[in-house]
């Protein structure tokens, strides 16, 4: 008998999460519906497969099937080929999912017209160090990531992109699958494909996930400028998937360093660099204050507005790179 529901994870060398990730998918609560879960393995070395081999023979509904590449579209696609139910939802290691998440996700595509629902996503530190809960405060904050619905949206509605996401079977053979050239940024290219075709993608907060960021300040200002390098390269494969939210902070960047130049040069120029700034600190200390009252935490306020900007440049700093590597012929894409 075929599986209502076939559940996708990609995963490599996540031996600190695999067994938080799966513990809460096997406590869903699905009533009479029935799972797969098919985990496409990246030749983890860290001891991750040991444990997925334990979990695959005490659940004879866990599959493991190795992904070569690594990468995750690679595994992503691998599991989707194996996947036998009409229904497919897609999940991250690092996340952990409430046990009515799959069921709410059902229901919701049931009731609903769209190609694909989700939810939001409840970021939570990794870890209990100052570090860990700044980078919490940083991306809970529209200050911090913008205008991204997923992150802070209340209510429901049609939206351009969700977190991994649950699907009809069918998309993928009416769209295609995940882009492999992708190594990040393929759930939101997806997405706006899904749109772009004629597709719709609903929000429903009710659809709750845990999500387990970075936990060192270094990794989160890494993962902005590897983010914005991807974005670039992505509006070059995509265009359909540009959004002006998300080049504001290289255009950020770019005013800071002409900005400068100028200043030297035309000394009215100055002014306006100059109020720019002091405008962009006044909203980060707002931001700053609003995130220590709702962690409890003071000592976040002479912290954040600098933490805030080195994310923004590092974000920044990514997309210009891409763009000067897709002009040089050196991207991945190109």
């Amino acid at each position: 008998m075929s599986p209502d529901v076939s559940v996708i994870i990609p995963c490599r060398n996540e031996v600190q999460f695999i067994d938080t990730c799966l513990e809460s998918i096997s406590k869903q609560l699905l009533q009479e519906k029935t799972i797969e879960i098919i985990v496409a393995d990246g030749i983890s070395h860290d001891g991750t497969r040991t444990k997925l081999t334990a979990w695959a023979k005490r659940n004879p509904h866990i599959k493991i099937v190795d992904n070569p590449r690594y990468i995750v579209p690679t595994g992503l696609n691998l599991a989707i080929a194996q996947a036998v139910a009409p229904v497919i939802v897609r999940m991250d290691v690092h996340s952990h999912y409430p046990p009515d998440y799959v069921r709410t996700c059902l229901g919701t595509l049931e009731q609903i017209e769209a190609d694909n629902v989700g939810g939001v996503v409840i970021t939570q530190p990794h870890g209990d160090s100052l570090s860990a809960r700044i980078v919490q405060a940083v991306s809970t904050h529209p200050f911090g990531v913008g205008g991204a619905k997923f992150r802070l949206q209340t209510r429901g509605g049609y939206v351009d992109t969700v977190p991994f996401g649950c699907f009809r079977r069918e998309i993928f053979d009416r769209i295609g699958y995940f882009d492999e050239r992708l190594v990040r940024n393929q759930d939101y290219e997806f997405n706006k494909r899904i749109t772009s075709s004629g597709g719709k993608i609903w929000l429903n907060p009710s659809i709750q996930i845990k999500y387990f960021n970075q936990n060192k300040l270094r990794g989160l200002f890494r993962q902005a400028w590897l983010t914005g390098k991807w974005n670039t390269w992505t509006w070059w494969v995509a265009p359909y998937a540009f959004a002006w939210r998300h080049l504001v902070p290289g255009l950020f960047v770019l005013f800071l360093a002409i900005g400068f130049i100028l200043c030297v040069t035309l000394t009215w120029f100055s002014l306006i660099y100059y109020l720019t700034l002091i405008l962009y600190f006044i909203l980060a200390l707002i931001s700053a204050v609003q995130q220590s009252m709702r962690y409890h935490n003071f000592g976040f306020i002479p912290l954040l507005p600098f933490i805030f900007l080195g994310y923004h440049m590092s974000y920044g700093l990514g997309i210009l790179q891409g763009g000067i590597q897709l002009l040089c012929n050196r991207s991945p894409v190109s």
